[in-house]
This record gives structure tokens, C-alpha cells and sequence, in this order.
């Protein structure tokens, strides 16, 4: 039988002695987490709705918003998300609060249940969609980057995190439509070290999705680099 570590005993204690005094809890439906260390709430996750795009990652409504405009292997999307939907409390808790730690078990999450569909087949660097800077700097992470650290964890694929480099938007992208969101990220993204994945299958990954803009303006320079193959893989996709 296994025991425990001093160093995990008192991680333990230490985790029961901050639940106390600061009790974790789910940012969607107010219940306290248990001394696990785990911050996905179990309850929440079975109702937040699932597009089940994995069963047709080349012809799916994510999949269709980056016809035409670059080349496209899979495209998957995990939930479906809306402004004023529970996922939309989480989404808003590791974005703008600081539980990164959701972030990371999400990403574990999609990547334990989509490793067996194929998802990740033949996947050979994983490519957070870049902040811009002054964003970076305001939260202190990437959510996206957080997602992927989740999935690199569970599928063993080396995170990218200097192929693309973003400028920043002329305008915030939260009110603008789907034309004016392309034309405001354009020129947002520059390669600046594609050589080292020539020739390799890349997979771009994102928090939520929404009109596909920032996605397709990385894309296009993703797609500069030779005989590249690029998915895409979200945690949500905005529904009207």
C-alpha cells in the first residue's frame, strides 16, 4: 500500500486550513470544492451542452467558418457557448479572475475525451492563439495558453508558444460584427518562427469562439508556413 509523503501531507493539510479560512467554490453554482485540489465542479459539467463536433471535425458548423479562407484539417469545438449560459460563469472566472486553474482542467477534460476519437491524430505542436500584449499584461496569463498546458498534460503534444506573435486590435472585438471583427485583427499576427514546423501538423486552441476572426487571421499566417497542415481545436463556440 502506498503512503503518503511528508511534502504531500502537508499539501493535504495545507489545502484543508485555505478551505477553511477561503473555501473554494464553483464560480457557476455556488458549491464548496472538496480537498481533492480539483476546481471543476462535477454537478456543473454534466449541463453545460456539448456540440459533438468531434464526430464530424471536418464538416461542422466551427469547421465551415474557416472554409475559403485558410486551409482546414479538423475543427472542434467542445461546448456550445452563449453570453448568458452557466459554462459562461467558468469561462468568466479563468478569463477575468484569476481561477486558472480551471483553464488547465478543462483542457485536460477535452483532451481525455476526445484522445480516443482522433482528434489528436498525427498532431505535432499545439499553438495557443497569442493576447494581445496589453491584455497578456493586464490578466498575467493566456487563457488559451492554460488550456493547452491541460492538453499537452494528457496527450504529450509540445506547446508552441513563440510561432506567431499578436500586435495590437485598432479596436476591442466585443462589439464589433462579423465583417468589422475580420477587418480589426488583419494585420494582428505576424510569423515570426515558422522554419521549425515545416511540414508539420499543427492545431491552434482557443477559449471560445465566436465569429472565427482572430482564428482565421492567425491562420493565414500559419498557413504561410510550407507544406503545414492546421487544425483547431476550442473549448466553445458561440451560438446566436
Amino acid at each position: 500500500m502506498q503512503t503518503m509523503s511528508i511534502s504531500q501531507r502537508l499539501t493535504t493539510w495545507l489545502r484543508l486550513v485555505l478551505d477553511l479560512i477561503a473555501p473554494r467554490v464553483c464560480p457557476e453554482c455556488g458549491r464548496r470544492f472538496d480537498s481533492s485540489g480539483r476546481e471543476l465542479c462535477p454537478y456543473c459539467l454534466k449541463r453545460y451542452p456539448r456540440t459533438n463536433y468531434h464526430l464530424s471535425p471536418t464538416d461542422n458548423d466551427l469547421a465551415r467558418l474557416f472554409w475559403g479562407q485558410f486551409p482546414i484539417e479538423r475543427a472542434v469545438a467542445f461546448y456550445y457557448y452563449s453570453p448568458q449560459s452557466k459554462l459562461a460563469k467558468v469561462v468568466h472566472a479563468f478569463k477575468y479572475h484569476g481561477r486558472t486553474q480551471l483553464a488547465q482542467e478543462l483542457g485536460e477534460l477535452m483532451a481525455r475525451e476526445l484522445l480516443s476519437n482522433g482528434i489528436f491524430e498525427g498532431v505535432d505542436a499545439l499553438i495557443p492563439l497569442p493576447l494581445a500584449p496589453v491584455r497578456e499584461q493586464e490578466r498575467g496569463y493566456n487563457q488559451a495558453y492554460l488550456l493547452a498546458e491541460g492538453i499537452s498534460k494528457i496527450t504529450g503534444i509540445p506547446i508552441y508558444n513563440n510561432v506567431v506573435k499578436r500586435g495590437e486590435f485598432v479596436q476591442s472585438q466585443t462589439l464589433l460584427g462579423t465583417w468589422q471583427r475580420r477587418q480589426n485583427v488583419d494585420d494582428a499576427f505576424k510569423l515570426v518562427n515558422g522554419n521549425m514546423l515545416e511540414g508539420q501538423h499543427v492545431m491552434l486552441i482557443d477559449d471560445v469562439i465566436t465569429t472565427g476572426a482572430t482564428i482565421i487571421a492567425c491562420g493565414k499566417q500559419l498557413a504561410i508556413i510550407p507544406d503545414v497542415t492546421i487544425s483547431v481545436l476550442t473549448l466553445a463556440h458561440t451560438i446566436k
